[in-house]
């Protein structure tokens, strides 16, 4: 399947101040299905494809948190609540389509 590695991705501009603690977040880089004109298609433009509800999310989690990303799809969520855990957390990310998941993990990788 054809792929999309986006790159210089960051968050948009309007991130609640809750989140803005520490130093700013490296940017995250995304491999994208390159047909895909739903979920990948917006993370290519906004890095998720629902920002606010991904705020909401990350605003309970703090350093040293578990989360499960139950159907975490292309890693919208996952990379996000990974950066907000930390090293001393845990992300555990379940995507049952085999093409998908290959995705999730090549951007848990990068």
């Amino acid at each position: 399947f054809p792929t999309l590695l986006t790159t210089y991705h960051r968050e948009p501009a309007v991130v609640p101040d809750a989140l803005r603690q520490g130093e700013p977040e490296a940017p995250h880089f995304f491999v994208t299905p390159a047909l895909d004109l739903n979920i990948g298609h917006v993370m290519k433009l906004v890095g998720t494809h629902n920002p606010h509800q991904s705020y909401q999310m990350q605003q309970l989690l703090r350093p040293g948190d578990a989360v499960i990303d139950a159907g975490g799809n292309l890693g919208g969520y996952t990379l996000p609540f990974a950066s907000r855990v930390g090293l001393d957390g845990v992300v555990v990310a379940f995507e049952p389509f085999r093409h998908t998941f290959q995705a999730l993990t090549a951007n848990v990788a990068l």
